[in-house]
């Protein structure tokens, strides 16, 4: 049985709907806690099927979270290895920022449930397709990331150009949370009070964000994501 590592960075964004997807399709899920472990897997040893969560660090923030420097010396070396990544929120900027694309500030944060639209190749690609228009996913970030060259940008919001890419079908990068429930959101608001005090027109106050009105779309578009992404290497 394959065994997906994902790469967790805060006690309180785990993997959410990826774990009950990991455990409908006989799929081993190994959690890798970057901040408790304070290193990276080996790099020796091969990772096909990866998940990198989100987290409140940035990209460069290595002096602060030094193991963020061996995060991204192993998510390089599995990408020379073909490894197949999804990053969500800081994991998509650390994978872009990888393949080369600026990461940086965004200039409004942007939090709470606000809808994304597909772009045209985002509508046709079979990660995403019959998705309709768009969705409403959680958002929870103040940067962003550039589009890698040879990527296709697949998703946009009103307050973020850039909400997801894919590169060379190896590679998804989500600035937005499909995994996230409405208990994962609790504790994501439990631990993010400072930022939702911002003022903003991207950020919703903690009774917003405590709703699961959008949880039933948002794991179906994740499931069909997985499920085209992962699965067809269970067994491989």
């Amino acid at each position: 049985m394959k065994t997906i590592i994902c790469l967790q960075h805060v006690a309180h964004e785990g993997p959410g709907f990826i774990a009950e997807w990991a455990t409908s399709r006989e799929l081993g899920l190994k959690i890798w806690r970057m901040d408790e472990q304070g290193r990276a897997p080996e790099v020796t040893e091969n990772y096909p099927l990866i998940v990198v969560l989100g987290g409140p660090m940035n990209v460069a923030d290595d002096a602060a979270h030094p193991w963020l420097r061996e995060e991204k010396r192993f998510l390089f070396r599995q990408l020379n290895r073909r490894a197949r990544m999804l990053g969500i929120c800081l994991g998509a900027q650390l994978l872009a920022n990888l393949l080369g694309a600026d990461v940086g500030p965004h200039p409004e944060r942007e939090i709470g449930w606000f809808p994304v639209t597909w772009t045209d190749e985002g509508k046709a690609h079979p990660f995403f397709a019959g998705r309709g228009a768009g969705i409403t996913p959680l958002h929870w970030h103040g940067q962003s990331f550039g589009i890698p060259q040879s990527a296709m940008r697949i998703a946009a919001s009103e307050a973020c150009t850039n909400q997801g890419f894919v590169w060379k079908e190896r590679v998804v990068g989500l600035q937005f949370h499909l995994e996230a429930g409405v208990e994962d959101v609790r504790r994501m608001a439990e631990h993010g009070a400072e930022d939702l005090a911002a003022i903003g027109r991207w950020v919703q106050g903690r009774d917003a964000l405590l709703t699961a009105a959008h949880e039933g779309p948002n794991k179906a578009a994740l499931f069909q994501l997985l499920d085209v992404f992962f699965l067809p290497f269970k067994d491989a």
